[in-house]
């Protein structure tokens, strides 16, 4: 999935951490745990480690834009292995069109909620996400290494060897996840159908 930002060359993740080609407009000492962040990232380790840095230096600074992560949303998350704020992002879908279908269907008696609402509903996930993806992946990531350490792993081959398999992508399970969230949905919205068909029929009784 493109993140705006040209491929690194490939690369072995359970290389030596020193395998791990640092970008060359600052030093890698500037950046706490480059190196191990980097092993976590993957392929794309030059992008965020460029992109982290200003976080690094100032929390409250920005991150960038990440269109990968604005244009996929959910699908983003769940690739980068964000699984937690991939079910929270699809909880929220969920629910907000969950509400829009009982207020504008049910309620209003309408044949369906206005489009413009699921447009302006979709942009704004997608900017959000935009504007945060790099912020919540490098929690992600900090978080993942804190954990490692917690269990004993300092350093060394083996802790960048499991960074690497924690971190990464995984495609199959973003389609997935996606596909699952549509089937939630499609379910959904078939039991509020039925719902309201079945109305009419027990108001005489």
């Amino acid at each position: 999935m493109a993140e705006n930002e040209p491929n690194s060359e490939a690369r072995n993740p359970y290389a030596s951490p020193a395998a791990f080609s640092m970008p060359a407009d600052y030093e890698a000492d500037k950046v706490p745990d480059a190196q191990k962040l980097a092993a976590f990232v993957g392929s794309k380790d030059r992008y965020y480690l460029g992109k982290w840095r200003r976080l690094l230096e100032n929390w409250n600074s920005s991150a960038g834009f990440n269109w990968g992560a604005c244009l996929l949303t959910g699908l983003w998350l769940s690739y980068r292995k964000m699984h937690l704020q991939a079910l929270i992002f699809y909880s929220i879908i969920l629910v907000e069109s969950i509400l829009e279908e009982l207020l504008f269907v049910v309620y209003l008696g309408q044949e369906e909620s206005p489009p413009l609402i699921g447009t302006i509903v979709s942009l704004g996930a997608a900017l959000i996400c935009g504007w945060n993806g790099n912020r919540w992946y490098l929690n992600h990531a900090r978080k993942t290494i804190n954990l490692i350490a917690a269990q004993g792993f300092v350093d060394g081959e083996a802790t960048y060897a499991l960074l690497a398999k924690r971190g990464g992508t995984n495609l199959l399970g973003s389609i997935g996840t996606f596909l699952l969230f549509i089937i939630v949905l499609m379910a959904v919205f078939i039991s509020i159908e039925l719902s309201i068909e079945a109305i009419p029929s027990s108001v005489g009784y």
